[in-house]
């Protein structure tokens, strides 16, 4: 078992892995120990697959919020990951009548357009997107957009 926690006043839920565990949930707040609970995490991962085992990783945040955490897995123990791999996700350029914008979105889950520019427009009418329906999906993005988050773990990326 692997267990630990942020220290006080910087801890939230404290992370547990365990043999026996199929499934596990950790709610760190982004405080400084994210980043063990991201590593610990990829490693699962690496490893998991490598015996022949499934592990899918799910974050509240997004590809960017896991990129110091491949970079150190990778620099330090040599593991090739990337965010992309450990959560499993792919970024979709988006066409709104104002211009582009990003989408990321889980590689397993169906991307239903009517249903996501519902959900887009929602936002707009919230004025929490500053892109106007209507919106067309269109290519796959390699790597890390030319953008950054629309907000602090949002998956919808603006150009820079």
């Amino acid at each position: 078992m692997i267990a630990f926690n942020g220290c006080f006043p910087k801890d939230c839920e404290s992370f547990v892995l365990s043999v026996d565990e199929r499934e596990g949930f950790c709610k760190t707040d982004r405080l400084p120990y994210d980043l063990a609970v991201q590593v610990a995490l990829i490693l699962l991962k690496f490893h998991g697959e490598e015996a022949g085992h499934e592990v899918r990783l799910d974050s509240d945040g997004n590809l960017m919020d896991w990129q110091k955490a491949c970079a150190l897995v990778e620099a330090e123990l040599g593991y090739p990951v990337d965010p992309f791999w450990a959560l499993g996700r792919e970024i979709r350029v988006v066409e709104a009548a104002s211009g582009l914008f990003y989408l990321e979105w889980p590689k397993e889950k169906e991307l239903k357009p009517e249903k996501i520019s519902w959900w887009l427009a929602q936002l707009h009418q919230r004025e929490l997107l500053p892109f106007a329906p209507p919106y067309r999906f269109q290519e796959v993005v390699r790597g890390i957009p030319p953008a950054r988050p629309l907000r602090e773990g949002w998956r919808i990326y603006v150009g820079l």
